[in-house]
């Protein structure tokens, strides 16, 4: 029986062409919101019996991974999707901070939504890249949300404790701090795993940078994961 693909299947195939590997959790949280997980998954595995979604696990106690099928680019394809779509079948080594990233889209899509926010773009480092992203400092990712009539950007990294706040404020927040000529933007999100690594940069920051810190919000995953919004790096 061939696969009917519907208007929210479209939309879930163009997430992963952009997002690549997403959980089941977040292909949930993206793409069917108002259905129980279980809905959620039951879809997955029929796009992925038609060759539309590939789908796969680390191990067998992993969340299931999801990225685009051969049948889903051609879908996209045909409907005048212009970029350059590459299919995986393997999770990139950095399979967590890649999650972690995609954690932070779902956040700032969610938000976006729920506070009826007009969104003009997210994208990952990855998607930066083929953006044509030339300054100095690549963030983890990007978006450009409009408020009150204003356009607003906010760069994201996401920190997974293996580096020393040293070697981040030396890298990233100190480049940040100093600008990026010809890209305004408001505030820089460093999303970390735990408080007590969010507490450490924090202190860091206030003691060791002496350009603009003010610019600079951190957030645990978790609160990230929660009830979140994009209005709160708003001052």
């Amino acid at each position: 029986m061939r696969t009917q693909v519907t208007q929210r299947d479209q939309k879930l195939l163009g997430i992963l062409a952009a997002a690549r590997w997403l959980t089941t959790r977040q292909v949930k949280a993206l793409c069917f919101p108002q259905v129980t997980m279980e809905m959620a998954r039951r879809r997955l595995r029929i796009l992925a019996s038609g060759g539309f979604v590939h789908s796969c696990r680390t191990n067998r106690m992993a969340e299931a991974l999801h990225s685009l099928g051969h049948n889903g680019r051609s879908v996209l394809v045909g409907r005048g999707w212009i970029e350059e779509i590459r299919l995986e079948r393997k999770p990139p080594k950095n399979i967590e901070h890649f999650l972690g990233i995609n954690d932070i889209r779902v956040a700032v899509e969610r938000s976006a939504q729920r506070e009826e926010i007009p969104l003009n773009f997210f994208f990952a480092y990855w998607e930066l890249l083929h953006q044509g992203w030339e300054f100095r400092i690549i963030p983890d990712a990007a978006c450009q949300f409009v408020y009150q009539g204003k356009e607003l950007t906010v760069l994201f990294e996401y920190d997974r404790g293996e580096e020393s706040p040293g070697y981040i404020i030396r890298t990233k927040f100190k480049p940040y701090a100093e600008g990026l000529d010809g890209l305004p933007f408001s505030r820089v999100l460093m999303v970390v795993e735990t408080e007590r690594r969010r507490n450490q940069l924090q202190q860091y920051t206030a003691k060791h940078l002496s350009l603009d810190s003010g610019m600079f919000f951190f957030i645990t995953l978790e609160d990230l994961n929660g009830s979140w919004n994009l209005t709160s790096l708003i001052s």
